[in-house]
């Protein structure tokens, strides 16, 4: 995949600076998960639009989970599948 077909998927450009400033806030707002996976899920729903709607911790890392569950099986379905060996 070159640069242009990658950059086509991406909705917006996130700085590091509003990654940061949206994990701090989301951390001490809700007062669960690390500013870390407040980043990511700032990811996932600027760039995929899917919405963290969950109250709990256990909500925030099955948000996360289901992301990249759905990711790798994309990534596996893309690939062809696997002739031999782990798929990882």
């Amino acid at each position: 995949m070159v640069m242009e077909d990658y950059e086509i998927h991406i909705t917006h450009r996130i700085t590091e600076k509003e990654k940061q400033e949206f994990g701090e806030e989301h951390a001490k707002r809700y007062g669960f998960g690390s500013v870390k996976q407040w980043r990511t899920v700032m990811m996932i729903e600027t760039n995929l639009g899917y919405k963290f709607s969950g109250s709990s911790y256990w909500d925030l890392k099955d948000f996360i989970s289901k992301y990249f569950e759905s990711a790798k099986r994309e990534t596996f379905e893309l690939s062809g599948g696997s002739l031999g060996g782990d798929f990882y």
